[in-house]
């Protein structure tokens, strides 16, 4: 498969809006269009947009055809720092099926973010989404390297930041995390001595020995790395 850089991928997800647009105005009452629409938009992270064909898309579309453009709003809302209306829009999709992984994940995030770090509900949210799907990490991770690529370090890390809420006993990824601090403007580099710091120290506790020295071998470099540079 052709890899496709950020610029071109940017484009692509533009003609899709412009596609989308022209479709929806032939077929005004066909909420997927507005729903696609509404995803090209959040992948380019232009979110107020966004939440206007998702509120299209629900406004002509039954409860049962609701949850996608509904779950998309309040992931819309939390990107704008609006965590409690994230929180309520959220919590009206999981009443209506306990099974929307993505919606229990942000809503985790809008309720720690609302109640602080150890917000037991946020904890339950996190730990709920990562047992009914294990891949939600590794898709996190993609994602984050996906914007790291971009040019969006400091998006990648608090992206990993929500990823190391639904699976702590993965170590590597505060070692991604701290390369995104690194490439931040300006760098931080005492979030990256930390997540570089406490890397090593699990990863030499739990000494593996899968794939894990290279990991090790890294943050300790990266760590020394930054400590001759502040001195």
């Amino acid at each position: 498969v052709e890899r496709v850089d950020a610029y071109e991928l940017m484009e692509m997800h533009e003609a899709a809006v412009t596609d989308y647009a022209a479709a929806s105005k032939l077929e005004p009452l066909t909420p997927q269009l507005y729903k696609s629409r509404g995803n090209a938009l959040l992948a380019m992270d232009r979110y107020e947009e966004a939440m206007v064909a998702y509120r299209h898309a629900m406004a002509i579309s039954d409860m049962d055809d609701d949850l996608d453009a509904k779950e998309a709003y309040g992931r819309c809302l939390f990107e704008l720092c609006e965590h409690e209306a994230s929180e309520r829009v959220l919590s009206e999709v999981i009443a209506f099926d306990r099974g929307r992984t993505v919606s229990l994940m942000y809503r985790g995030c809008a309720r720690m973010e609302l109640r602080g770090p150890d917000d037991p509900d946020a904890e339950s949210d996190f730990v709920t989404a990562h047992a009914l799907d294990p891949t939600l990490p590794t898709q996190m991770r993609q994602r984050a390297q996906r914007e790291l690529r971009a040019g969006n370090a400091e998006q990648a890390a608090q992206t990993l930041s929500r990823c190391i809420r639904l699976d702590k006993n993965n170590p590597v990824v505060l070692f991604e995390r701290a390369r995104c601090w690194i490439r931040c403007l300006p760098p931080d580099v005492p979030r990256a001595l930390a997540d570089m710091s406490e890397c090593a120290r699990r990863l030499k506790a739990a000494q593996s020995g899968f794939g894990d020295n290279d990991a090790l071998i890294g943050c300790l470099r990266g760590k020394a790395d930054l400590l001759l540079e502040r001195n």
